[in-house]
């Protein structure tokens, strides 16, 4: 099983997030060299102050997820990868367009990248525990199998409301990996990690 060790390069996507933020930070502390995305640089200088001291902390500027290529030129200088970014906010009139498509074509252009890389041995591909949201009768065991299509159907009825975008935008993100390695071979391993508590730091190692 290939690993990515401690001085490898490890791009986290969304850094400015929340938990991509920790995520860099925990990887930075054990010893990797970290590349995070942005949309826009100048968001970030709370976070270049914050990691100021690591001297293995850089940025790159992916304005757009969905734009084909976007992830190219950065994933030819990783060895690993935690997908983290994914858009999500309230100001939307149209849940599909705004939330979800970023979100199933930011991973795919990711994806993509990560399988012509020389270099990538290790793909982590977080997601929510929302992406396995159903109504059930308990007992109930959660499997792989086990998605959330309720809020699919939400959305066909309202696409306005922002609630219902973020459970099938964490569905479908975390299931194109599968579809790729379907598309071709690939030497790295992709996992994806869909806990109630991220973890997805410890994934890569």
């Amino acid at each position: 099983m290939p690993a990515v060790h401690p001085g490898s390069t490890v791009l986290v996507t969304g850094v400015t997030g929340y938990i991509a933020a920790w995520a860099a930070q925990y990887l930075l502390e054990d010893g990797y060299k970290v590349i995070g995305t942005v949309r826009d640089e100048q968001k970030a200088k709370e976070l270049e102050q914050r990691f100021s001291k690591f001297e293995k902390f850089s940025l790159a500027t992916v304005k757009d997820l969905q734009q084909e290529g976007a992830f190219d030129e950065v994933v030819r200088r990783v060895d690993g990868i935690l997908h983290i970014a994914s858009p999500f906010h309230f100001d939307t009139k149209d849940v599909q367009k705004d939330l979800v498509e970023p979100a199933v074509n930011g991973t795919l252009n990711l994806l993509k990248a990560a399988a012509k890389s020389k270099t990538v041995s290790r793909v982590v591909v977080t997601s929510s525990f929302a992406a396995m949201m159903q109504e059930h009768e308990a007992p109930f065991t959660f499997t792989e199998e086990t998605w959330n299509k309720s809020s699919s159907e939400a959305i066909k009825k309202d696409n306005t409301n922002a609630h219902h975008g973020y459970l099938p935008q964490r569905r479908r993100q975390r299931r194109p990996h599968g579809t790729l390695s379907r598309m071709r071979h690939h030497r790295s391993i992709c996992r994806s990690s869909i806990p109630s508590m991220s973890l997805a730091h410890s994934y890569i190692q």
